[in-house]
């Protein structure tokens, strides 16, 4: 089904997939929604009729494919009434947060600009059922900096995610749960020449109102512990951003997986690329 950002119905499409098989098309193909879903102001809400069938979403500047990247598709049981969205403009990038009501109910939500310890602003709207609203961070809230986050709240749960980066890359990120977890998992981080130079970025969000503190272990593909942090603290209401290289003391080129133990009494949530 394609909907409009407004909520309306458009179109709707029913495309067979054979057992095993892979459907990959770009929305505005004529085998599915053609020149209707070629403009920006539209969103898909898909429904699958066997178990054990999944699908994800990719974007690309689409012409020289110098990047590629997405999410899985939504489920409206990831739905959250609260969240994080991790990422804020640095220079010369953008961010867009996407918000969508996959109900039939509208939500208030009320989007807040978050660091250095405080609320620096917030924006209530409303989001009318089956809708959805793009944010571009840097025109939405001009005093936006890289050590920013958003929080968002609704009365009834909606999706995020955020798309990021610049004329030369893209990045999708989900909206992350408010924490919960006392030890957080990344389960890949590369660094240094491997053929092609690697730099991994690990993003810390501390969206409580209590400080917090971690310790954050390096371990390598094989599960040998090659490295742990001091402890380290996380202000409430604030984020940091390490490179991963540093963090740990390893300057040759790597690759491994990351835990994150939190020591409270607040908590982390946080990202990687």
């Amino acid at each position: 089904e394609l909907y409009d950002d407004a909520g309306g119905f458009r179109q709707a499409v029913t495309q067979p997939i054979g057992t095993g098989q892979q459907f990959a098309r770009y929305l505005s193909d004529p085998s599915l929604f053609g020149s209707a879903a070629d403009q920006a102001q539209r969103w898909v809400r898909g429904f699958v009729t066997v178990p054990d069938t999944y699908g994800f979403w990719l974007a690309n500047d689409g012409s020289t494919l110098n990047y590629l990247d997405g999410l899985p598709l939504g489920n409206v049981r990831d739905a959250q009434s609260s969240f994080v969205l991790a990422m804020a403009p640095g220079p010369g990038g953008f961010v867009q947060a996407i918000l969508t009501n996959p109900y039939q109910q509208q939500a208030q939500v009320n989007l807040q600009l978050v660091g250095g310890g405080s609320v620096k602003a917030a924006i209530p709207f409303t989001l009318a059922g089956r809708a959805r609203v793009v944010v571009n961070l840097a025109q939405v809230f001009p005093a936006v900096t890289a050590d920013d986050y958003l929080y968002v709240q609704a009365d009834r749960p909606i999706l995020g995610c955020e798309v990021y980066g610049d004329g030369q890359k893209l990045a999708a990120l989900a909206g992350q749960a408010v924490p919960g977890a006392a030890t957080l998992y990344c389960p890949h981080v590369a660094s240094g020449n491997l053929g092609v130079n690697y730099e991994t970025r690990l993003t810390l969000v501390n969206p409580t109102d209590q400080d917090t503190a971690v310790v954050m272990r390096l371990y390598s593909d094989g599960g040998i512990l090659e490295s742990t942090t001091p402890v380290i603290g996380v202000p409430a209401r604030s984020k940091r951003t390490d490179n991963v290289a540093p963090l740990f003391g390893a300057f040759d080129a790597f690759t491994g997986s990351v835990a994150v133990e939190g020591l409270g009494p607040g908590a982390v949530t946080g990202a990687v690329t």
